[in-house]
């Protein structure tokens, strides 16, 4: 703004002076300014992940899938059917020979039958969260008498299970189903032969006699099945559990985009498994499958040190049952050739991972109907790296002249001044590019070969920047320069970055990184008053 005071009449002046006057002041101040931060820098090279800030600023992307086994793959229990004809006489039996007309006889057997099993477990005891007990009687000898199951095996509502029937039809047609919830119940097995589960079962059979002959075509045949088994709890060694739960997956991340141009090498690529297990059973993990794919769609195998599969992943005691176990563990370059294959071109990790149930063999083991093994596979890749001849950029609007009540013809001379803050682990060279407004360049600041170079950020020991280095530059332009800014629409600001020591060093990026700018503008130009009018 220019300010004119005057307390000289002006009209008594006029009379006596030429009141022409060529004023030549200066004009300056901020045209652009930002901070470029380094998140605005990864953003551009995916966003397709989670970009991801620790506690000390630490950046790094996170990519990953799960996986679950619960209860019911692992471990079910099979319906279970017992068959006994328990009476039956090799020989017709005269009537006369079993005493009087009600007298009664009793007959006891006891079996062990097979628990049948899923594969190698050996179960100590199940509590049964469902489930029914369906007991088949049919009588065909003309007698009736009482039939008593039980065994101390099995507990119901607290009590050793014992089941009464009474063959009450002496025509020999008795026939009889009864069903009994095992809701609450417990099953307690014998696994002393190792090869075998037995269940123990006592039958005992009161014959009241009719008189009638026994003829040895007739029988008393029992059923006892155990349908619709459902555990709450189940106690022993709960056998080898071998499934692949995740069949060659792909943990895909976005590839550079189209025009990018330069290399970066990552550090320290990661891929992190992370288990939670509640059940009371170690596993064994084991990755497979293992390879890294890149922007052609080519794989190279990632290779893990001999020792690393399978992992095992840790179980709660019987002191923790119902809570949950968390396990994990990091592949990457202290145990595998994962940072080798970590390039611009990476676009993902193929796997596959195999659960193994007791790796180690017989143990005792607990499975509640709540166990779950949660399995996640994360593809860590932190922000430490190192890079050279990327390239980023970003535009603003510009426009001087008019508002300011000069135009090109009033300019004597005009210069740009660049201030920098570089807080990044990065060494830029910066250019400035004058468009017009369909962002054609219509000239630079600085010479193509000769970039405005800014150093690099201290950085310490570890990678990380100490230290932010400060830089000021003052570019006069020539005439034909001042010409193309009075017809600039807008004002590109690129740089070309590289780490530290010409991007042969791993740096590490933090989200306090950035690189601070001011763009300037002093401009002297040549205005003419005229008082006279």
């Amino acid at each position: 703004m220019l300010a004119f005071i005057s307390c000289v009449n002006d009209e008594w002046m006029a009379d006596k002076y030429d009141l022409t006057v060529q004023w030549e002041p200066v004009f300056e101040g901020p045209l652009i300014y930002g901070d470029l931060s380094i998140e605005d820098m990864l953003t551009r090279f995916d966003t397709s992940g989670y970009l991801i800030e620790d506690s000390t600023h630490f950046l790094y992307f996170i990519f990953d899938t799960s996986e679950t086994v619960y209860a019911n793959e692992y471990l079910d229990i099979s319906n279970q059917r017992f068959i006994q004809v328990f009476f039956q006489s090799e020989v017709d039996i005269p009537g006369s020979t079993l005493g009087n007309i009600g007298d009664d006889t009793t007959f006891v057997q006891t079996k062990n039958y097979e628990f049948a099993r899923m594969g190698d477990e050996r179960l100590d005891s199940i509590r049964m969260k469902g489930g029914e007990i369906v007991i088949y009687v049919t009588s065909t000898i003309k007698h009736t008498g009482t039939l008593t199951i039980y065994s101390d095996q099995i507990e119901l509502n607290g009590q050793q299970y014992r089941q009464t029937i009474d063959i009450s039809d002496p025509s020999g047609n008795f026939s009889t189903t009864l069903r009994v919830p095992l809701a609450g119940s417990s099953l307690y097995l014998d696994n002393s032969n190792p090869d075998t589960t037995f269940l123990e079962m006592v039958f005992e059979f009161t014959l009241i006699n009719s008189g009638a002959d026994i003829l040895a075509s007739e029988i008393v045949h029992i059923t006892k099945a155990f349908e619709d088994l459902d555990y709450q709890a189940v106690y022993g060694y709960a056998g080898v559990y071998d499934s692949l739960i995740i069949d060659k997956d792909l943990i895909e991340f976005s590839s550079t985009p189209e025009d990018f141009r330069g290399r970066i090498q990552l550090a320290d690529p990661q891929l992190h498994l992370k288990v939670d297990n509640s059940f009371g059973v170690p596993f064994g993990i084991e990755l497979l499958d293992l390879e890294a794919r890149f922007k052609d769609a080519s794989m190279t195998p990632i290779t893990l040190d001999p020792d690393v599969n399978p992992i095992i992943i840790n179980a709660p005691t019987i002191d923790q049952i119902g809570q949950k176990i968390f396990s994990q563990t990091a592949i990457d370059r202290n145990n595998s050739n994962i940072n080798q294959i970590a390039s611009t071109d990476l676009t993902g990790i193929q796997f596959s991972v195999n659960a193994l149930g007791n790796p180690t063999g017989f143990m005792n083991n607990f499975i509640l109907d709540t166990s779950h093994l949660d399995v996640n596979i994360e593809v860590v890749i932190p922000m430490h790296l190192r890079a050279e001849g990327l390239e980023l950029a970003d535009t603003f609007d510009f426009k001087i002249g008019g508002e300011e009540g000069f135009g090109r013809e009033n300019i004597k001379s005009f210069m740009f001044q660049l201030e920098t803050e570089n807080r990044l682990p990065l060494e830029v060279s910066i250019q400035v590019y004058l468009m017009d407004g369909n962002h054609n360049k219509l000239d630079s600041l600085f010479n193509e070969q000769n970039w405005n170079i800014l150093p690099s950020g201290v950085v310490d020991d570890d990678g990380k920047v100490i230290m932010t280095t400060y830089k000021k530059v003052v570019v006069t332009l020539t005439e034909s320069q001042i010409d193309n800014v009075f017809i600039t629409e807008r004002i590109m600001i690129k740089t070309l970055v590289e780490t530290t020591d010409q991007g042969i060093r791993d740096i590490k990026f933090y989200s306090t990184n950035s690189l601070g700018f001011k763009l300037g503008a002093r401009a002297e130009v040549s205005v003419t008053s005229d008082e006279n009018n």
